[in-house]
């Protein structure tokens, strides 16, 4: 298969993308046994695509002989000189790397439902969904925010740490196996199609004892060493020579819980239990001429994948041997294995992956700890220096021009008498318990380097941090963060790699940025000292700012006496104004009486007397009045009208006055109609109804009519409305009124008053639709959706005919379902109105 170059968002890769990447070099797939799965391709300069290759687009290429083509995303290009990149790329469910998730718990589940919850507590929308064939019930915990990627291996309380079983990624799909590979009964043998086979046995790894311990954390630096009283724990082996594994056990245990030498032997024993520490695991890499390709074996089921079991022969060396294929190298071009590795031999490297991490999370939470120590001093410090009533400052000058050179804090007046003595001269600053001679053990020096007692004695810089090297204290395992060089006194082996190396590579970053605070951190120390010298010499200065303001306020003081008796003959003269003015005021209340008189009588004049119409204006409002009688007034209340309008047609705002009846459709969420529905004799003269474009929010109703209180319609959009009556006897849905086309399907909630059912009824629903149901057959209708718990009563019309349904046609209710039967000979569209409490 020729590779396929994506967009960086791409989610669907059954496209051609942006294009074909034909010119390809060379492309091979590696993928390990829940570990590594990754691309790397080779590309000319002078490609068709080149320019469209950038670092997180993705490459879709086959993996192995039996899988779709999966997705790699670009994450590292090379550009040698030869003028052919080479590209790196993770297979896409390394994005799980990058996608955090918050804490949460779970009880009793199975994986199905715990990383369900995990995919969808993500921080950042994912595309992935996952399946397992595990149904073992457990609890499930993430502790802290991690990536989703850390939740399924690598880590303790992780998916493969609690149910192990082996993973299968098929782009965005996470598969989950008991065990993942079968026995196809592949033989691959010399002298058969066997062409290549290196046979690993290392013993680096296997051990005979376990040496726990855990370091117990407190806030001062002092961490206390808990180990076994019986020191190690035997581990079952085949060696003869003694080796023990030193194991630190402290990551075991959680933040809050107590480390005690029970909980440590229980946790050593249980490690030594999930991990074969004693077995020797031989590792098979071997290459081999996939026969069933060729013609003459078309016929062999040869196709082998990551997991299957595979028998391997090779009679020359003496090995026949049954194994389980732990690592793959596919060459996509060919489509065809370049190697094979078989065994289960180095499959601690995530193990020891995680040790080395282990001990730079440890590192790493020294250095975080820094400021928090450097503060501890801080305030130590502050406490010692505000809290201070004795001691002596000198300025210790020169012999010969009798010049101040240094400043000297001391316990005694006379140097060759003081023990605690503080030297601040231009070369830096020291403290001295043994005098001014020294040594001085804490101490500043002007080219920024800080004594390390200084801190924590000795233990922060002498034996985690060594000019950008992270060692050990033996010097044995060492990190040259300059350079990116690990030594480690054990062996490490490259089974399970999941993703750890980049990790590592990103933690390495972290912890050189920590040192370049740390450097930072001190020049700031510097600094402060030199703010702090700023600060006394700018004493003497404030102080006679303050002599200075002093004055400045004494001389305002006697200014403002002066203000005082301004302020006394201004107010003299305001109260002479306000006397002014309350005969002014006096003044305005004799025109206001005036004023208002007038107006009263004006309010009550009356005007177009006559016998038969004339008007009356009162300070209360203005009346119309005929004969004698008012007919209209307006007044604060608003408008009042006595009479009745004789128009038989026109328009007033969004109101209509037709022949037959009174409407208004200027607003359709609020529309209602008047109208002559006396063509039976049961029915008043007029009704009422709204309709909205909503259809749970349709009400309709007459009140206050011939059949009592409440008397609720149905309206029809088959030209006719059905009508209840809660004081009817029977409480059925009684007969049918014409009234005009209405094209509304309306659902009505109405209460039938206290008669139905007893003082305490259930307020019912009347639910009003139109129903399809074919020729010769019935529907059932679960009205279940409408929050209903039983029909009551239902009405069935045949639509557009304005009829009942005949013998053919009948309907029968089961608690929420209606069922509509239909044994005419064509489909039938029915009006159903059902009435359900």
């Amino acid at each position: 298969m020729i590779p396929i170059l994506y967009k960086e968002d791409a989610i669907d890769f059954s496209t051609f993308g942006i294009g074909v990447l034909a010119d390809t070099i060379s492309c091979l797939v590696t993928e390990e046994r829940n570990g590594a799965y990754e691309l790397t391709l080779k590309y000319p300069l002078n490609g068709s695509l080149y320019g469209e290759i950038k670092k997180e687009r993705i490459i879709k290429a086959k993996p192995n002989d039996l899988s779709d083509p999966q997705a790699f995303r670009i994450y590292r290009i090379t550009i040698p000189i030869n003028g052919i990149i080479t590209i790196y790329a993770e297979h896409i469910s390394y994005d799980l790397i990058n996608i955090g998730v918050i804490p949460f718990s779970l009880t009793n589940v199975v994986p199905q439902v715990a990383i369900d919850t995990l995919l969808k507590k993500t921080v950042l929308p994912n595309n992935f969904t996952f399946r397992t064939d595990y149904t073992v019930s457990k609890d499930f915990e993430v502790k802290k925010p991690q990536s989703v990627r850390a939740c399924l291996g690598g880590t303790y309380g992780s998916l493969l740490n609690k149910w192990g079983g082996e993973f299968e990624w098929d782009n965005f799909s996470i598969i989950h196996h008991k065990g993942r590979g079968s026995n196809k009964g592949v033989v691959i043998e010399y002298g058969k199609n066997l062409t290549k086979l290196d046979h690993d046995s290392d013993i680096s790894e296997i051990y005979t004892d376990i040496l726990p311990y855990a370091v117990i954390s407190s806030g001062d630096g002092n961490d206390v060493v808990c180990t076994l009283s019986e020191q190690i724990l035997p581990i079952t082996t085949t060696l003869t020579k003694r080796k023990t594994l030193i194991k630190d056990m402290t990551d075991s245990f959680d933040s809050d819980e107590e480390i005690t030498e029970d909980k440590l032997r229980e946790k050593a024993q249980k490690y030594i239990s999930d991990n074969p520490l004693g077995i020797e695991n031989p590792t098979i890499t071997i290459s081999f001429e996939p026969l069933w390709k060729q013609p003459e074996y078309s016929t062999l089921l040869e196709r082998v994948s990551l997991c299957d079991t595979v028998t391997v022969k090779h009679t020359e060396i003496g090995v026949s041997v049954k194994t389980k294929v732990i690592k793959t190298t596919y060459d996509t071009l060919l489509e065809k294995y370049t190697s094979i590795t078989l065994g289960s031999a180095k499959s601690n490297f995530v193990k020891q992956v995680q040790n080395i991490e282990s001990k730079i999370e440890s590192t790493k939470m020294e250095v975080d700890r820094f400021p928090s120590l450097l503060n501890y001093a801080i305030n130590s410090a502050t406490k010692l220096i505000t809290g201070n009533s004795g001691g002596y400052v000198i300025l210790h000058s020169a012999a010969k021009d009798g010049k101040p050179y240094e400043l000297l804090i001391m316990d005694k007046s006379n140097i060759n008498d003081a023990i605690k003595v503080w030297r601040w001269n231009v070369s830096g600053l020291g403290y001295s318990k043994n005098g001014y001679n020294g040594p001085y053990e804490t101490a500043i020096t002007s080219d920024g380097q800080i004594v390390a007692d200084f801190i924590t004695s000795g233990t922060l810089v002498a034996n985690i941090i060594k000019a950008g090297t992270i060692s050990s204290k033996d010097g044995s395992s060492y990190w040259n963060v300059d350079t990116g060089e690990v030594v480690l006194k054990a062996y490490v082996t490259n089974d399970d790699f999941d993703g750890k190396v980049s990790e590592i590579d990103k933690r390495d970053s972290k912890i050189e940025a920590n040192i370049n605070g740390i450097t930072s951190t001190v020049s700031s120390i510097g600094k402060r000292v030199d703010t702090a010298e700023d600060d006394i010499s700018s004493l003497d200065s404030d102080v006679t700012t303050l002599a200075q303001k002093a004055d400045a306020i004494e001389l305002k003081a006697n200014t403002n006496e002066k203000n005082i008796s301004s302020l006394t003959i201004t107010s003299n003269k305001l109260a002479s104004k306000v006397a002014s003015n309350a005969s002014d005021i006096s003044d305005l209340e004799q025109t206001a009486n005036s004023i208002n008189a007038a107006v009263s009588k004006k309010a009550d004049s009356e005007g177009g007397v006559s016998s038969s119409f004339g008007y009356k204006l009162k300070s209360t409002g203005f009346e119309l009045y005929s004969n004698n009688k008012t007919v209209m007034k307006v007044n604060s209340i608003g408008l009042e009208v006595n009479g009745k309008i004789t128009s038989s047609e026109g328009e007033i705002g969004g109101l209509t006055i037709t022949g037959s009846g009174l409407s208004y459709s200027g607003n359709w969420n609020a529309a209602f109609k008047i109208g002559d529905l006396s063509t039976d004799p049961r029915m008043p003269t007029y009704a009422i109804f709204s309709r909205t474009q909503r259809i749970d929010d349709c009400i309709m109703g007459l009140k206050n009519n011939a059949y009592g209180e409440n008397f609720w319609v149905e309206f029809k959009p088959e030209g006719y409305c059905t009508y209840r009556s809660s004081d009817s006897e029977d409480a059925e849905l009684t007969g049918k009124i014409p009234y005009g086309s209405m094209n509304r399907i309306c659902w009505l909630h109405s209460p039938l008053g206290s008669s139905y059912e007893g003082s305490n009824a259930t307020c019912p629903q009347i639910i009003v639709f139109n129903y399809t149901v074919a020729r010769s057959t019935y529907s059932t209708i679960d009205l279940d959706v409408y929050g209903i718990n039983e029909i009551i009563g239902a009405s069935l019309t045949e639509k557009d005919t304005a009829s009942t349904g005949s013998n053919n046609q009948w309907f029968s209710i089961d608690k929420k379902k209606l069922t509509i039967h239909n044994t005419t000979g064509n489909s039938k569209t029915y009006s159903v109105i059902v009435i359900a409490v």
